[in-house]
């Protein structure tokens, strides 16, 4: 087979679409190539996923993308936008500045089984989107620097009930090694191994007959490699995982309440874990900041006049003055001044004024007598809930993009402690409080948004009076 024709040559320092500059390659698969890039648009570090050869064909990766900008969840890795010209195609996604999953093998219960639940939510929510990952494995988790498990890669994805192939061996079914369409539960098997490996640290399968081992072999139950004792609900839920016939799996959502009813909710891995968590997002702005001073010495050096005029301002002068205006016009334009960056404080009545929390919305002393809900009211108020995360999630994309935190830092803080507060109630499955949360931090951010406009309006002639200053 002939090897794929290069399409560009990718480099550190790299310009992309006149916005990113990639930093340095994070890893490679099939057709594409995945960098860490600064984003000179939104002053931040994203990943890109690039096209890197002639023979890929542009509409898959376009499919990749457009299935996996729809999923929004607390575990699942953001994916931004689309980028397609002459030299190929491209999308970002959020930067996970961790280790993969496979730091945790061989770690105590307490730091894997968390983890698990949370892939397991994630799972659940992707499934409820007729969403199969087909490639759930270590090294498609990853940690960021707080120990927050992110699901990631979601290029083998397909429909359930669809047939498409691709996927590593280690993450694959009997059923998908039979050839038959996906199914969610074909993830379920995936994660059993996973859990199965962390847990004892080593796989359930032997490296040298590991397909035949997921056909036919069932593994010894599982034991926690560090001696700790792992509750019986927990092995039992793992043998069934692991399941040779899918209809005798538990669902991803069973599996999150088994875990949860086991002490294990989704959670995060200790940080003492995690090691050195690579380039982060200081450094990143250190390279970029360093290589704008280098431009500005070369050009300083390259348009430099060999001597200077006896009268008058000479040119070196009028350069290093000129260099101060352009230098007070950047401070005004990207570091706002403490008068425009903070309006009046806003008191903690209008933070968290939001409809839901209304007294009229407080639930009645004999709540807790009621019986819970049925379980399709409980889908039907998780999907309202995840209805309003997409909200709240693009409003808060926007004013990033708009550097929200240098001109309304105070009133984003406190948006932020809502969103945090709304997730811990997700993960929790509490979707009636994290509604009321997520409304609440949409209250303090749909203002923001309104003010966009004025406030670059109010920098741009604060800076064109710097100039004609």
């Amino acid at each position: 087979m002939n090897a794929p024709t290069a399409l560009r040559d990718l480099t550190p320092g790299t310009q992309l679409a006149n916005r990113y500059s990639l930093v340095r390659k994070l890893g490679q698969g099939g057709e594409a190539e995945t960098w860490l890039a600064s984003d000179r648009m939104t002053r931040s570090e994203v990943a890109l996923k690039i096209q890197i050869s002639t023979d890929a064909n542009r509409a898959t990766l376009h499919r990749e993308w457009q299935g996996s900008i729809r999923l929004m969840h607390p575990h699942i890795v953001r994916v931004f936008e689309y980028h397609d010209d002459a030299a190929g195609a491209f999308y970002s996604l959020q930067f996970i500045d961790g280790p993969q999953a496979s730091v945790l093998t061989g770690q105590a219960p307490d730091a894997v089984l968390p983890v698990v639940a949370a892939i397991a939510d994630a799972l659940r929510y992707a499934h409820a989107k007729d969403v199969v990952h087909r490639d759930v494995k270590a090294a498609n988790v990853l940690l960021d620097r707080n120990g927050a498990p992110y699901l990631i890669d979601f290029g083998v994805a397909a429909a359930a009930g669809s047939e498409r192939g691709g996927g590593s061996l280690i993450a694959a079914s009997p059923g998908t090694l039979a050839g038959r369409p996906a199914e969610p539960k074909d993830d379920v098997f995936a994660l059993g191994g996973l859990a199965y490996e962390l847990l004892a640290g080593r796989s359930p399968y032997s490296a040298s007959t590991t397909a035949a081992d997921i056909e036919e072999r069932v593994p010894d139950p599982v034991v926690s490699a560090t001696g700790d004792g792992l509750p019986d609900a927990v092995v039992e839920l793992v043998a069934a995982m692991l399941e040779k016939d899918p209809e005798r799996r538990p669902t991803a959502e069973a599996v999150v309440e088994t875990l949860g009813s086991a002490g294990y909710r989704p959670g995060v891995a200790p940080r003492e874990l995690l090691g050195d968590s690579g380039l982060g997002g200081e450094e990143v702005i250190e390279a970029r900041e360093s290589v704008v001073r280098r431009a500005a010495r070369t050009r300083a050096s390259e348009e430099a006049p060999a001597d200077v005029s006896e009268g008058g301002l000479g040119p070196r002068t009028v350069g290093i003055a000129l260099a101060v205006l352009v230098l007070l016009l950047l401070g005004v334009v990207f570091v706002l001044p403490s008068t425009v960056d903070e309006p009046e404080p806003v008191t903690e009545t209008e933070a968290t004024e939001a409809p839901e929390v209304s007294p009229e919305a407080e639930p009645a002393p004999e709540a807790e007598d009621r019986e819970p809900p049925r379980r399709d009211e409980r889908v039907e108020a998780r999907q309202a809930t995840e209805a309003v995360l997409g909200r709240l999630l693009s409003a808060a994309e926007t004013l990033e993009a708009r550097g929200v935190e240098r001109w309304a830092n105070l009133r984003y803080q406190q948006a932020q402690a809502a969103y945090q507060l709304g997730d811990d109630a997700f993960l929790a499955r509490d979707y009636e409080t994290a509604t009321a949360e997520y409304e609440k931090a949409i209250a303090i951010l749909d203002p923001l948004l309104e003010e966009v406009d004025e406030v670059f309006d109010r920098t741009l002639a604060a800076a064109e009076d710097a100039l004609e200053n």
